[in-house]
């Protein structure tokens, strides 16, 4: 069964990724996100990148962003949060 979560997050994704402005993922309150998260990150970095946009990431912990790592997703970090 889907997490309506991620689902809700998809929406969201698709939404800001036809906004045609650039794109900041605040992960500040975020301690832990399931792989799926990642996996809409990375389509969401695909749709930016088709509409000339700038993904960015700020706020994430060292954990979030050693989780982010494994999932290629490092480069995205632009800000660490504390």
């Amino acid at each position: 069964v889907p997490d309506a979560r991620l689902a809700e997050v998809a929406s969201a994704f698709r939404g800001v990724a036809q906004s045609g402005t650039g794109i900041v993922i605040d992960l500040a309150d975020t301690k832990f996100f399931a792989m799926g998260f990642a996996g809409l990150i990375l389509m969401l970095e695909r749709a930016a990148i088709r509409q000339g946009q700038i993904l960015t990431i700020e706020g994430a912990s060292a954990g979030v962003a050693r989780a982010l790592g494994w999932c290629s997703l490092r480069h995205l970090i632009i800000k660490n949060g504390p």
